[in-house]
């Protein structure tokens, strides 16, 4: 599914954040072919334009990381942050790109780290609050951050580990996914022709959303989205 975003928000970002950012409006105009082939070539992004999108978000990111550094930011989208650690990757362009714009080298952090905290550190930042901080430089979020929006048929998905059981149970008149706690919570229903594919999707560690068995194609997304929405999956590279 293409993305079709304008990759500079209408609002004009502030020409520079002394002691953050030496020049937004440059940062976001700031090009990367090479990255965008690489995004396209993996199956990070549908097409180029979706990838120059994604790449925006990796800046816009960076940005709002800098200007608030007391504060861990999760990483909210996992396609976000393969984009970024692809970048990474083109360590002389990115050392570059670093200095350029902020002065220093900026480390790659996983997703997972900064949702780890030291007693006395403060709360990561909620995605609620992220978006109000992006709102307030670049305008209204961009649905990539919402991975469940971008999902194809060819992408990859992943368990995502909860630290309880869940199964997938039937009713009279839906089979439900259901979290085995006390006291247990259920997740979503399905039709029972989806049985088979929740059932699939909670027991395959990692597979392809096209791999759901019983169903077509835009049920096999939504299906998908939704597991991926509830944090059941995780967009995999």
């Amino acid at each position: 599914m293409s993305t079709n975003l304008d990759p500079v928000s209408s609002r004009a970002p502030r020409p520079s954040l002394p002691g953050v950012c030496n020049d937004v409006p440059a940062l976001l105009a700031f090009e990367a072919p090479y990255l965008a082939e690489k995004l396209v070539k993996r199956g990070v992004a549908a097409d180029e334009a979706e990838a120059v999108a994604l790449f925006q978000e990796v800046k816009k990111y960076l940005v709002l990381s800098a200007l608030h550094a007391s504060r861990a930011i999760p990483m909210f989208s996992r396609r976000v942050d393969e984009a970024w650690h692809q970048f990474v990757l083109f360590t002389r362009e990115y050392a570059a790109f670093s200095r350029t714009f902020f002065g220093r080298f900026v480390h790659h952090h996983p997703r997972e780290a900064a949702l780890g905290r030291a007693p006395g550190d403060e709360e990561p930042m909620s995605l609620p609050e992220f978006a109000a901080h992006y709102a307030a430089l670049f305008g209204d979020l961009s649905p990539l951050w919402q991975d469940a929006c971008g999902l194809r048929l060819s992408t990859h998905l992943a368990r995502r580990r909860w630290g309880k059981p869940m199964v997938v149970r039937r009713t009279e008149h839906a089979a439900e996914l259901v979290l085995l706690r006390k006291p247990p919570m259920v997740l979503c229903a399905v039709p029972f022709r989806a049985e088979a594919a929740l059932t699939f999707a909670i027991e395959t560690p990692a597979f392809y959303v096209r791999e759901l068995p019983g169903l077509g194609a835009e049920e096999r997304l939504s299906l998908a989205a939704s597991l991926v929405h509830l944090e059941v999956l995780d967009v995999s590279p």
